[in-house]
């Protein structure tokens, strides 16, 4: 039996599989196949940016129990002080921190990783520069 294929993601992309934006559904159908994995730091991400998000009670209590289903169904890599090491090493120097320790986490899986997912062009090109292939589902080519 083959393995399905892991796929990294960072806070802005899994805010797509819990809400409905522009990518979302190019995002899903990837994602569907996959195994997803993601740094603990999503946990605190995630409910920040959903925190943002205007909505009446009842839509932040859906958001909530879907962002706990998302959330429920990834591999978290522990922030580990080797982790967190290997993340304040990073090149390039100006690589913010966040950024920094999803990149360190998505290495810790090695040639595993079929693809890393953001919507985060920093974090995209720094990705992509340590060897990992980057993958944002339904965004625009950029230019």
């Amino acid at each position: 039996m083959r393995r399905r294929p892991l796929l990294y993601l960072d806070a802005s992309a899994i805010v797509k599989l819990v809400l409905v934006e522009p990518e979302s559904v190019a995002l899903r159908t990837v994602a569907t196949t996959a195994r997803i994995a993601a740094s603990e730091l999503v946990v605190v991400e995630v409910a920040r940016a959903l925190g943002r998000v205007p909505a009446n009670q009842s839509e932040r209590a859906r958001v909530r129990r879907e962002e706990q289903r998302v959330l429920a169904g990834l591999d978290l890599v522990a922030l580990t002080r080797p982790l967190l090491t290997s993340a304040g090493r990073l090149a390039p120097p100006r690589l913010r921190s966040l950024d920094a320790v999803h990149v360190a986490s998505a290495l810790t899986f090695g040639t595993g990783v079929a693809s890393f997912v953001s919507y985060d062009r920093r974090q995209l090109d720094a990705a992509a520069d340590v060897g990992l292939t980057v993958l944002s589902p339904g965004a625009p080519v950029a230019r």
